[in-house]
């Protein structure tokens, strides 16, 4: 995941588009059990690819991301059954 791009770490993980392809439905339910395990695995990445372009660019919109990110994934835990 940390090689893709984020705009398509955003489309295949974020939007469901690599479980959609190999044929699981993808529920809008953001705090469910599966909404909250996927998010636990692909925030942290989404982070490093943020981070790593902010690191090369020094915009600040990606810097603003990975705070955006890691606080999401620290909420997920808490609405987990």
């Amino acid at each position: 995941m940390k090689q893709l791009s984020l705009s398509e770490i955003e489309e295949k993980w974020h939007h469901g588009g690599e479980l959609k392809k190999n044929g699981y439905e993808v529920k809008d339910d953001h705090f469910g059990q599966v909404g909250n395990l996927i998010d636990a695995v692909i925030h942290p990445p989404t982070t490093y690819i943020a981070l790593t372009k902010y690191k090369t660019d020094g915009n600040k919109e990606h810097l603003e991301q990975v705070v955006a990110e890691l606080s999401e994934v620290l909420v997920h835990p808490g609405y987990l059954e």
